[in-house]
């Protein structure tokens, strides 16, 4: 038993001490194809400290796979050996001769190695059974831009099993397109089969780069047969194609809007329901989409449309989506907004534009949605209380008075108790008392006070005019309905929501129509539109001086209303 641990303790110290005897360098194949692979091994004989070999250098010149390590041991006539091996699967970046560094590990160096790498077309007589081609359909897009990128892998033998990676651009967006394409074509009298695969490569950054081949591997049977060993007919291949140039530009300079290029950007709208003829309190949904080719739906902007204060608007979360037609990305965004008028009259929705970049003419484009005249008719809360106040009207047969009668039976008297008179009284007291108070502090008031208040008030509504007057002959007609609507309450000395509820007020319909028409004609950009929209504001402001000076003229007449009919 002793003589047994002896044994062990020695051939554990021997193995202890075991270090790499000697390294050697190898590569599979000399000259290699520019777009097929080759493999380099090193192996260590002995038992090595570390199994790390910093590869780094070889990435300069050469794709490089993950390594994988294998080990083995031998015991022959009682001789013990062991080594471990590094394989590493290598594709050329260029051809030319290239030397394969020297490695070192434990003490020991390998020879560095000169490879030579040779165009594809110098592979000999013999037709190639398998490659792959790669192309771009621009070498020159701005940032952010789609391109479709195609890979065909040629077939002229069998395989068994294959599979392809994705084209490498780094920060780039990168998805496949569609389904692969399955075709044959004769080149140089042989039939290839050819399988197409197509990529969207939309570009995050401008500069100069390169689009890395994606890589094929595949598992095909070999051109010999030895006898009946059937499990060693196949072999692994590996190919890639031609890495591509490209070249992205950036924003243009000075380019104002949100980057959104694209060969076409739609808008277009939808109602459900009649825009035309909209009745007040009820509700009528309106949906936008937004539609763009070539890109992504994170790149599409938030978009919606702004309406008249009596609106009341409940829009949708925003329905965003990215499908594929014809080997190109579409962004599409819907939006939906319920929208309930609250008072009848005629209103401008006005119109969305989204600014977008034409990558084939270089020009900032914009999708519109035109500016829209709809008409709200009816009063949801005058129809309501009307509706809760009717009495039902007498049916045929029956007597209006019979009726009365019943009514009166059947609804039990009221009577006020004697405290409720005597609380009515009390607060008939007071009021009369406050009136009375209010009467005697008014007799004490000089008449200076109310001069300069009038003479304040004056003020006030002169200013406000000229706010009104300049507004309109600057073509400020984003401020008009502010301005319009302050300076008719400082002149009525009414309260208003809205401009056209001042104009409203003052009933005159011809003056209404004008400000519609000039709400409308802001979005109009013909040149002959253009001049017509001052003819409108002329006959706007004259109109309006017209209504301003009647006001001030009978504003001391003792009428509730001198424009009510």
């Amino acid at each position: 038993m002793k003589h047994i641990l002896s044994i062990i303790i020695i051939f554990c110290t021997l193995n202890a001490f075991a270090k790499t005897e000697n390294l050697i360098a190898s590569v599979d194949q000399n000259p290699v194809l520019v777009d097929e692979s080759f493999t380099l091994t090193i192996t260590a004989n002995g038992s090595p400290d570390s199994q790390t070999i910093d590869f780094s250098a070889l990435e300069q010149n050469f794709r490089v796979s993950a390594p994988s390590v294998s080990q083995s041991t031998q015991i022959i006539n009682g001789n013990r050996s062991s080594s471990v091996s590094w394989r590493l699967t290598l594709f050329p970046r260029a051809t030319g001769s290239f030397e394969i560094p020297s490695f070192s590990l434990d003490g020991k160096t390998t020879q560095p190695i000169t490879l030579n790498v040779v165009e594809s077309s110098q592979a000999g007589d013999q037709p190639r059974e398998f490659y792959i081609t790669t192309e771009v359909s621009e070498n020159k897009i701005y940032l952010q831009q789609q391109l479709v990128y195609t890979v065909k892998i040629f077939l002229a033998g069998e395989i068994q099993s294959g599979s392809l990676s994705e084209p490498v651009l780094d920060g780039a967006i990168i998805e496949k397109l569609g389904e692969d394409k399955e075709y044959q074509e004769l080149i140089n009298g042989v039939r290839y089969r050819v399988i197409e695969r197509n990529f969207a490569i939309i570009p995050q950054s401008s500069g100069e780069y390169k689009v890395q081949s994606p890589l094929f591997e595949a598992r095909v049977l070999s051109g010999g047969r030895q006898g009946f060993a059937y499990f060693n007919r196949t072999k692994n291949i590996s190919r890639v194609g031609e890495d591509q140039q490209l070249t992205v530009a950036p924003i243009p300079p000075g380019y104002q809007y949100t980057w959104l290029p694209s060969e076409l950007v739609q808008i277009n709208e939808e109602w459900q329901g009649d825009p035309d003829n909209i009745k007040a309190g009820e509700p009528i949904t309106r949906t936008i989409t937004l539609t763009a080719l070539g890109l992504i739906e994170e790149q599409l902007p938030d978009f919606g449309g702004t309406y008249h204060p009596s609106f009341k608007t409940y829009p949708e979360q925003p329905q965003k989506t990215t499908v594929q037609r014809n080997n190109k990305l579409i962004a599409q965004s819907v939006q939906s907004t319920a929208i309930i008028a609250e008072q009848n009259g005629q209103f401008v929705v006005p119109e969305i534009r989204i600014p977008w970049f034409n990558v084939n003419t270089g020009k900032t484009e914009f999708a519109v949605v035109p500016a829209k005249s709809v008409t709200v008719t009816g009063n949801q809360i005058v129809l309501n209380n009307s509706a809760d106040n009717a009495q039902p009207a007498p049916s045929a047969g029956e007597n209006p008075a019979e009726i009365t009668n019943q009514e009166a039976n059947s609804s039990p008297r009221v009577v006020a108790p004697l405290f409720d008179w005597l609380h009515i009284l009390l607060m008939v007291c007071v009021v009369l008392l406050s009136v009375c108070l209010f009467v005697v502090w008014s007799r004490g008031k000089t008449s200076e006070p109310v001069h300069q208040t009038n003479s304040s008030i004056n003020t006030s509504e002169t200013a406000a005019w000229h706010s009104v007057v300049n507004c309109i002959k600057q073509n400020k007609t984003n401020l008009l309905p502010q301005k319009l609507c302050h300076w008719l309450s400082v002149l009525t000395s009414k309260h208003f929501y809205s401009a056209t509820d001042a104009l409203k007020f003052i009933n005159n319909a011809q003056l209404l129509r004008d400000y519609d028409s000039l709400l409308t004609a802001r979005y109009k950009t013909a040149e002959h539109e253009v001049k017509s929209e001052h003819l409108e504001s002329s006959a706007f402001l004259t109109e309006l001086e017209n209504q301003r000076q009647k006001w001030l003229n009978k504003q001391s007449a003792p009428l509730d209303n001198i424009y009510q009919q």
